[in-house]
């Protein structure tokens, strides 16, 4: 402030002056907010503890502004074993003016190891139960079932398939043995099946004309040649007139269709004609049906409301018309006819002796070749078939296993008068049940023999 002084006689003082300085801090009236600074985002592995890092915060007036936790969240992350957790921050200082928020993020990724990854449990195989099969009954094993602790579904493998006589003459032991390996290599121990096949079957190539009883019932002769005569270099006339082919088969399901497939070795031969409603099926030897047959010579029977395991009989009539009047020359030619039973396609019976149509030799007889059988039976590895023939002779000698397939053919051709012997070597062949069919111009014979390993 500033003044003057005047007198009376109205003179005037130079002026003088007063200052009075007013102090005043300005953060008593702060506005500005604190500066909030959070701490980069991170990532952690498996095991490791969520630790957020603390902020830091800065004022214009107040050095230390109180830093408070607003929000603390959990979200899956964008990776399937990932986990975002959030944590968010404001500063306040102590003129009550709050930051802005800020907030750090630590991610968790964590792949836990799979256990399967290092898996060394092998997989748990069972298999079926053994089980026995009959006359006409295919074999057929059950698959096994697999599991493991980790594969849900173990790969099933077939190791070996073994074939074996079994304790009595008419048994054969089929075995098969598998193992399941799972996803990681494992592989289980083995498990096996055995199908044992029981069969004292009957006859099954018939002359005469028999019942369905003497059939099954064993009375029945089993034929393996018919003979013709010729005239003017056709077939004239042969021995029998007709013959009869009985199968029994099991039934696999309620429905099913049985082929009788007739074949031979020379297809200058036409094959034997079928006879006029010559299909029939029986259940327990009553009639129960009839099949057909084409101009082929083959037959078949389809069979319905079957029971599964249900036993039938089929017999097929043939006739032997039906190579009358085929061109022969000489030497006079022998064919062998083969006969077998399908179900469904799968051969369930094979007639291993067959039929074999040579000449009628005048004055021959079919049991003047003496068949002397094998020795040694039961063998390892080799054995030797003997027979003796009357006369000169064309000799086809085969061998055959259980199921009526052809292994290997041991002669076939022209041998003279008197004793022969011809040796079969098996090693390559498994352990089991095998027959040999020796084929002459007088006659066909067969026998059993045992392969033991």
């Amino acid at each position: 402030r500033t003044w003057t002084a005047t007198d009376a006689s109205g003179n005037v003082s130079a002026p003088c002056s007063q200052d009075v300085v007013y102090a005043c801090d300005p953060c008593d009236s702060d506005v500005i907010v604190p500066s909030l600074v959070c701490q980069a985002d991170k990532q952690i592995g498996c095991d490791e503890s969520v630790v957020f890092d603390e902020p830091t915060a800065t004022d214009n007036c107040d050095p230390s502004p109180v830093i408070d936790v607003v929000s603390t969240t959990e979200n899956p992350g964008p990776g399937p074993d990932e986990i975002t957790h959030t944590r968010t921050w404001t500063a306040t200082d102590a003129s009550g003016n709050v930051s802005a928020p800020c907030s750090q993020d630590v991610v968790y990724v964590c792949s836990e190891p799979d256990p399967c990854d290092s898996d060394v449990i092998v997989p748990t195989l069972v298999c079926q139960a053994d089980k026995q099969i009959g006359c006409g009954e295919s074999v057929v094993f059950d698959e096994p079932t697999a599991t493991d602790n980790c594969d849900p579904s173990p790969v099933i493998d077939v190791v070996s398939t073994t074939e074996n006589p079994g304790p009595e003459p008419d048994e054969v032991i089929h075995t098969r043995t598998w193992t399941a390996t799972d996803a990681s290599g494992n592989v289980s121990a083995p498990c096996s099946q055995d199908v044992v096949y029981v069969c004292s079957e009957p006859e099954s190539l018939i002359t005469d004309v028999k019942s369905c009883d003497s059939y099954v019932d064993g009375t029945s002769a089993d034929i393996t040649h018919l003979c013709y005569t010729f005239r003017k270099g056709k077939i004239s006339k042969c021995s029998s007139r007709e013959f009869y082919y009985y199968v029994m088969v099991t039934a696999p399901s309620g429905t099913f269709t049985v082929d009788i497939v007739q074949t031979r070795d020379n297809v200058d031969f036409p094959l034997f004609d079928i006879a006029r409603r010559g299909v029939t099926a029986y259940d327990n030897c009553v009639v129960t049906g009839s099949g057909s047959s084409n101009t082929l010579g083959q037959a078949w029977v389809n069979i319905d409301g079957a029971s599964e395991g249900q036993k039938f009989v089929i017999r097929v009539k043939y006739s032997t018309s039906s190579v009358v009047g085929t061109s022969v020359g000489v030497p006079m030619p022998t064919v062998h006819y083969d006969f077998a039973a399908e179900i469904d396609g799968v051969v369930i019976d094979s007639d291993l002796d067959g039929l074999v149509l040579s000449s009628c030799t005048a004055g021959t007889k079919k049991n003047s070749v003496v068949p002397n059988g094998n020795f040694p039976n039961p063998f390892n590895p080799t054995t030797e078939i003997h027979f003796t023939l009357p006369q000169v002779s064309t000799v086809r000698l085969d061998i055959f296993d259980i199921v009526g397939r052809r292994i290997t053919t041991l002669a076939d051709g022209q041998f003279g008068t008197g004793r022969h012997s011809v040796l079969w070597d098996a090693s390559s062949e498994a352990s089991g049940v095998y027959f040999y069919r020796l084929a002459t111009d007088y006659g066909v014979f067969g026998k059993k023999m045992v392969l033991i390993k």
